[in-house]
């Protein structure tokens, strides 16, 4: 049985979770930073998907890996990679009421910019409903799952060994969950296929899964 006032802070990733991953929204974003890295240096296809994926694999996030390896300044980065429109994305009149009662901190915690999440939780009618929003330059474009950017979460938001145990954290990626739950923090997988097998070697470090958050806030009551 999971209670409301089990938590004080609940903690959200953004794409692939505030919405449900099959309507294909990030695929937009990763086919703008295949167009990017084409562009920029002057590659076919091919050779940008394969540096996408060597990068994301080797940083946890294409930029930090054309940070590292090409010095590249992120801005022009982020403006090009997140200028998509979303016109699959509707508000969901449930999660709206079930966010809503949430007692405690609400927190989004991206690898995005706080720029493109106000714009996904402008379209979700979600934008006023959050306390919080630590992006990736919050993050000094060290990203998850990189245990640093957990460390740059628990300043921000003052957590400590005391109320960790109080903190939920949601997310698509599988290999984001593990350093939280090594922290403490109660983990909630948004399943998928993309990760289901990292979900079958690493299951130790999720608490809960659920197909999408309104499954999820469905099993919450009120008061233990």
């Amino acid at each position: 049985m999971i209670y409301q006032n089990s938590f004080q802070n609940w903690i959200f990733d953004l794409d692939n979770t505030m919405y449900d991953i099959n309507l294909g929204l990030f695929k937009k974003i990763s086919n703008r930073i295949t167009d990017f890295i084409m562009s920029k240096y002057s590659l076919d296809i091919d050779q940008a998907k394969k540096i996408q994926k060597e990068y994301y694999l080797k940083y946890g996030l294409t930029l930090r890996g054309l940070i590292v390896e090409k010095k590249l300044e992120p801005e022009e980065f982020l403006d090009y990679v997140h200028d998509v429109e979303h016109p699959e994305l509707k508000k969901n009149d449930q999660l709206i009421s079930k966010i809503r009662i949430l007692e405690g901190k609400k927190i989004i915690f991206t690898n995005a910019t706080s720029k493109h999440a106000k714009k996904i939780l402008k379209i979700l009618e979600l934008e006023h409903d959050f306390d919080q929003i630590i992006d990736i330059k919050d993050l000094e474009y060290i990203p998850k799952p990189d245990k640093r950017s957990y460390k740059k979460l628990l300043e921000c938001l003052n957590l400590n060994k005391e109320n960790l145990d109080k903190t939920i954290f949601f997310e698509d990626t599988v290999k984001n969950l593990i350093p939280a739950k090594e922290l403490g923090i109660t983990t909630v997988w948004m399943k998928n296929s993309i990760n289901e097998k990292d979900f079958i070697k690493n299951c130790n470090f999720i608490d809960y899964s659920f197909n999408n958050l309104n499954e999820f806030l469905d099993t919450i009551k009120m008061r233990g």
